[in-house]
């Protein structure tokens, strides 16, 4: 049967389409572009159904799985990071499960008489081209694993701009590989926070700057001082430098379309820079210039985010922020205390990834106060359940607008002594008191 054929056949309600999810399933909706029609067919299913678990991994917006009513016969988790799920999280109406995300479906792939955890994936998707793919829009990362991982897949076709969008890499799926279409119903997302940068972050950016080299390949985790540091040209004047990267974002295009960032010297990927996705852009000169660009590579984030890839780049800078760190150098970026954030995502593999490069760092920034310069993010010890999302062994570079602290094969009083220093002032003799109490 042709692909045109085989897609028009598989082409029906959303209602229908859900009739295939029974009791006891789990169904995946994975990161960024929620499938609303299918899921709220699911949700008006709820009377025939029992011990369903919604597992979603960071959804850009609530389709309506968050809200406290939802409950029986629903168990919904976020899976790995907790997006716009963060509020239910912290309420304890959703679980969460951790995990990194390049290993998520490690058990999949090498322990093959484990149980697979997911009978249905729900996914939106483009149209198909003229062979008969399917693209998963600006974003992949998870979303071919989560595809191919379930034994059934929902798609629904998106007709916006940004899923139309089709990329050299792993981003396709071919009809054949689903197994029911539906129309998406597109709705305006959420606009993120514009950043602006302040005196703090302009000083970050200075620093940061000394600390990246011509040829260096790098990676950007997400948050406004790393969105300054693009916006105030903490890479510019650099050389030839490479990416390899979660996410790319406008800033990191901008470096591109400049001939700042060419991967030249990448001795993985050379020439291309690889990521597992573009990260909320929806500018149609932005759009125009992905569109059909080979320098762009797009990978699952289970090879993109592999700690032996990462490791394996030689001057691989792994650049991130964090919440809060201890005097020790533990970095906490899922929790202040017990309450969750989003999750550090992929910053786990790329610190340690970055550590074990040839001539690789690995940069933590952080502005030294929140809560309007009311409290010190360089605490003594971190607040009790807080989650280490970082281990103080693998701590490298820390920056604020105070300096940079080199942690890297410093014993526990020189680390205390290196943060101390580039703690806001009005909080170093108490983080002093503290040290000389407890170190």
């Amino acid at each position: 049967m042709a692909w045109h054929e085989e897609y028009e056949r598989k082409r029906v309600s959303p209602e229908e389409a859900v009739k295939v999810i029974k009791s006891g399933d789990t169904v995946v909706i994975p990161i960024d572009t929620e499938p609303r029609a299918l899921s709220k067919a699911l949700m008006n299913r709820r009377a025939e159904l029992e011990d369903v678990t919604i597992m979603f991994r960071q959804p850009r917006d609530d389709c309506g799985w968050f809200k406290e009513e939802v409950g029986s016969p629903f168990r919904v988790v976020l899976d790995t990071q907790a997006g716009s799920g963060t509020e239910a999280l912290v309420q304890r109406t959703v679980d969460y499960i951790p995990f990194l995300t390049s290993l998520r479906f490690r058990q999949a792939t090498c322990r093959p008489h484990a149980k697979n955890d997911v009978e249905v994936a729900m996914v939106v998707v483009s149209t198909p081209d003229e062979n008969g793919y399917c693209s998963f829009g600006l974003y992949l990362s998870h979303k071919r694993d989560y595809a191919r991982m379930a034994k059934t897949v929902l798609a629904e076709v998106s007709q916006d701009p940004e899923m139309q969008i089709r990329t050299s890499g792993d981003n396709q799926i071919h009809v054949s590989e689903i197994d029911f279409f539906v129309e998406h119903v597109s709705i305006p997302h959420p606009v993120g926070k514009e950043v602006h940068p302040d005196a703090a972050d302009r000083t970050i950016v200075e620093y940061v700057s000394t600390l990246i080299r011509d040829g260096d390949t790098v990676q950007l985790g997400p948050g406004g001082t790393i969105t300054a540091l693009l916006a105030l040209g903490g890479l510019d004047g650099k050389n030839d430098l490479g990416i390899h990267s979660a996410i790319l974002t406008e800033g990191m295009l901008d470096l591109v379309r400049r001939g700042v960032v060419t991967g030249r010297r990448k001795n993985v990927n050379p020439n291309l820079s690889v990521s597992g996705g573009f990260w909320r852009i929806d500018k149609s000169e932005c759009l125009n210039f992905i569109k059909g660009n080979r320098h762009f590579l797009i990978r699952d984030m289970s090879y993109v985010n592999d700690l032996r890839v990462i490791a394996s780049h030689d001057n691989m800078v792994a650049i991130n922020s964090v919440l809060t760190i201890d005097l020790t150098g533990q970095l906490g970026a899922d929790s202040l205390g017990t309450r969750m954030r989003e999750g550090a995502g992929g910053q786990v593999e790329f610190v340690m990834g970055a550590i074990l490069s040839k001539g690789g760092r690995s940069i933590t920034v952080l502005p030294s106060t929140g809560s309007s310069g009311t409290m010190s993010r360089i605490v003594p010890t971190l607040e009790p359940g807080t989650v280490v999302s970082i281990p103080r062994t693998f701590c490298d570079y820390v920056v604020t607008e105070y300096g940079i602290a080199s942690l890297w094969g410093k014993s526990q009083r020189q680390r205390v002594s290196e943060l101390i220093s580039i703690a806001h002032p009005d909080f170093r003799l108490e983080l002093k008191k503290e040290a000389d109490r407890l170190y």
